[in-house]
């Protein structure tokens, strides 16, 4: 810790704080041009949203996929372009951690320690590398955030500003609008001449306009697919117990794994702290870690009664990573802080390494692999070579909109593929686009099921059924083989299983009332 100390002094916070966000970048973008941890199913599917730039989208606003256009503008459409500005964002919040605290009363050494710390954390590597919604809103809720904390601490709160970092983030996730429930508290307990609370409203409520006018060609479809998905067969539906200990459990595990187990049992020690000797505590600081608390509260309480999302309430934490630095700004407590960066670092370089080690004894089994979902893509290809795709002569197609998605990405050509809805699935951002009926009738593809370990052999016993349900829309339909996309321990562990279907017959099933 001296010696940490002796470097941090002869290098500058600033310096070393830039030293390590520059070498996490540098490691990640080895990692993502090893190809080993490929895209996910939303990374591919926001992928052919940029293919296809729109002021909104069936499930989430524009922000993403015009981000990704930028990404691929510069490198190609490549896993570098998709992911390049996630690593731009991963790289930016540290330093907005930083200058948060600086500029607002916290001492250079805490900022200092909190944005490694967060640098460091799963959530800090997860934020740099996946090209997710998450990333861009967090960080402009973050830049708005700042603006309310350095108000309070410089006596007048600049609310225009705070309007235009959440307009930028309400890009990504609407969620970003969760800020203005911290503002408003603060805007009626000290009301100041020239604060303009109600115009940083409604800036930010411009974000909403885009997804507004795609919505309204396309009879408000979103908002149907957030009302779905709050009933009771909906991702986010109620508990079937009126309260239920599992869910909560759940809820507070994967706010663990994103914080990093160590990193969390500090914020938790940080939170009660402050609920003991509240008045302790100057305003601003206070309010960052209120505002912690308020949040994991509400979500925490909301998880009893229904299921919810670990990353749901991730926006919160680069403020919580910066009241538990305040609050550790001892000689000991900064101890505890870098024990906990360095669990952060050896955890998550394990799960980062697990693609390198699937055959290792210190593998974990597939199931239970965190990156399963991004794992044996660029298989695709030779697969489908296999099987007898021609990307000239054919096109793709497939039951789910993920398969959809990295077949668009990964398969020869980078043709967008097509979805089918064969089995009655929700509807989704394919399903507004034009289809097979329209541009493919009277030409033969190739359909793809892909299946997981331990569901693998069921679907081989499916393959008769599934070639009698595509033939209403096919002169024929033959079963052209399984291909395993990716091995673990030596066992298939995902395997694509694919069908020719020849002469399209420009019918297609019946669209279900699935939001």
């Amino acid at each position: 810790m001296t010696e940490l100390k002796h470097v941090a002094k002869f290098l500058h916070y600033p310096s070393l704080l830039l030293s390590i966000l520059l070498i996490k970048a540098a490691a990640l973008v080895w990692l993502i041009q090893s190809g080993a941890i490929g895209l996910g199913p939303d990374e591919a599917q926001y992928w052919t949203w940029s293919q296809s730039l729109s002021p909104g989208y069936y499930s989430k606003p524009p922000g993403i996929a015009w981000q990704i256009f930028l990404g691929t503008a510069l490198f190609g459409d490549t896993e570098l372009g998709v992911r390049f500005f996630s690593l731009v964002i991963g790289f930016a919040i540290p330093l907005v951690i930083y200058s948060m605290g600086k500029k607002g009363g916290i001492s250079e050494r805490a900022s200092f320690f909190s944005a490694i710390a967060f640098a460091l954390s799963p959530m800090g590597f997860l934020s740099s590398l996946f090209a997710i919604t998450d990333g861009g809103s967090v960080l402009f809720f973050t830049m708005a955030l700042l603006t309310l904390y350095q108000g309070i601490y410089r006596g007048k709160i600049d609310y225009t500003r705070a309007g235009l970092f959440v307009f930028a983030g309400a890009l990504f996730k609407w969620v970003t609008y969760y800020l203005w429930i911290f503002a408003l508290p603060l805007y009626l307990l000290r009301r100041q001449k020239g604060e303009r609370f109600f115009l940083g409203v409604a800036i930010s409520l411009l974000a909403l306009i885009p997804s507004l006018i795609w919505n309204i060609s396309h009879d408000f479809v979103t908002f149907l697919h957030v009302y779905y998905q709050a009933g009771s067969k909906g991702d986010i539906a109620p508990n079937k117990e009126l309260i239920s200990l599992k869910s909560f459990a759940d809820f507070m595990g994967a706010e663990a794994a994103l914080v990093s187990p160590l990193l969390f049992v500090l914020l938790a020690i940080s939170l009660v702290f402050l609920a003991a000797k509240s008045k302790s505590f100057e305003r601003a600081p206070a309010f960052l870690g209120i505002s912690t608390l308020a949040t994991l509260a509400v979500f925490g309480a909301l998880s009893f009664f229904m299921k919810i999302q670990g990353n749901w309430c991730d926006f919160i934490y680069p403020a919580a990573f910066l009241f538990m630095g305040h609050v550790f700004d001892s000689a000991r407590g900064r101890k505890y802080l870098v024990a906990g960066s360095a669990l952060s670092v050896l955890l998550t370089g394990y799960v980062l390494s697990l693609p390198f080690q699937k055959d290792s004894p210190l593998a974990l089994q597939y199931r239970q692999n965190p990156l399963k979902h991004n794992l044996g893509w660029n298989s695709f290809e030779e697969a489908l070579k296999k099987a007898g795709y021609d990307e000239k002569a054919h096109f793709l197609f497939a039951p789910k909109y993920q398969t959809v998605s990295l077949l668009s990405f990964y398969g020869p050509g980078k043709k967008r593929a097509y979805f089918f809805n064969l089995f009655g699935a929700r509807l989704n951002q394919f399903s507004f686009w034009k289809g097979m009926k329209e541009e493919r009738k009277g030409q033969s593809g190739f359909f793809v099921i892909v299946e997981n370990a331990p569901h693998i052999e069921t679907e081989r016993q499916n393959i008769a059924a599934t070639v009698k349900s595509l033939e209403p829309y096919f002169q024929k339909v033959t079963f052209r083989g399984e291909y395993p996309l990716y091995t673990s321990r030596e066992n298939p562990a995902k395997v694509a299983f694919v069908y020719f279907a020849e002469n399209f017959n420009g019918e297609e099933p019946l669209p279900p009332k699935k939001y």
